[in-house]
């Protein structure tokens, strides 16, 4: 296939279409086989004939070595990256499955506990009572921590949407604060807000932004000492 490529770019070559420009193999005298590159320039007289060649022959070996080996490193790379996106796909959809499957029956859990919790009252000394907020809460806490998990598919998959929607930041923060509050009873810690009077309204997603205070305010509650005060500034 060699000595017809190179035919045939010296007939383009000798007819004038374009100068020599070829990469080809050849058998040294010694035997050894070798990438050369061929390039040259015909020659005309003025009938438009061509009466001699010029030109350059440079061994390539090296280089053409060089290419296969990041040919190689090349492919094997893409191999290697197409099976770690597989592996990615599919621990997302295995997150995905196991959070749905979870999910299923934490929400009618969710729903008997604060059930239960209406009909108990507001007992604060109950034995009941306690019991019953510390299943609505850690239900709730699990709830959450699913959600995480399925906005990571979600973000994985490209499928996350914001569902914005004009919000009374200080009363959703406030409600939500009042809500947070009695899950810190446990270690005898104080949640205080310090929100100034004037926030504004806003365009907000308010399941996410709801995501982002619970997330800080767990992690403000799990790194600070058993009866601290906590404060969310807004």
């Amino acid at each position: 296939s060699d000595i017809a490529n190179l035919r045939q770019a010296m007939d383009y070559t000798l007819s004038g279409k374009s100068p020599l420009d070829i990469d080809v193999h050849v058998i040294r005298p010694d035997g050894r086989r070798i990438a050369v590159l061929r390039r040259g320039q015909a020659v005309f007289d003025k009938t438009g004939k061509p009466v001699r060649m010029y030109g350059t022959v440079q061994d390539i070996t090296q280089r053409k070595q060089a290419e296969e080996q990041l040919k190689e490193l090349y492919d094997r790379e893409s191999a290697l990256r197409q099976q770690l996106e597989e592996e990615a796909k599919s621990r997302i959809r295995f997150i995905d499955e196991l959070a749905h499957e979870l999910k299923g029956p934490l929400t009618p859990m969710l729903a008997s506990s604060g059930m239960l919790r209406e009909m108990l009252g507001d007992k604060s000394e109950s034995s009941q009572r306690r019991l019953a907020d510390n299943m609505y809460d850690g239900t709730h806490k699990l709830i959450n921590r699913l959600e995480e998990l399925l906005d990571v598919a979600r973000f994985a998959r490209g499928s996350v949407a914001l569902n914005l929607k004009l919000t009374d930041t200080s009363k959703f923060i406030d409600e939500l604060v009042s809500e947070y509050a009695p899950a810190l009873a446990g270690r005898n810690q104080q949640l205080v807000l310090k929100m100034q009077p004037d926030l504004p309204f806003a365009e907000i997603d308010t399941s996410r932004f709801e995501q982002v205070i619970i997330n800080l305010l767990s992690n403000a509650s799990k790194y600070s000492p058993d009866g601290s005060q906590i404060t969310l500034t807004a």
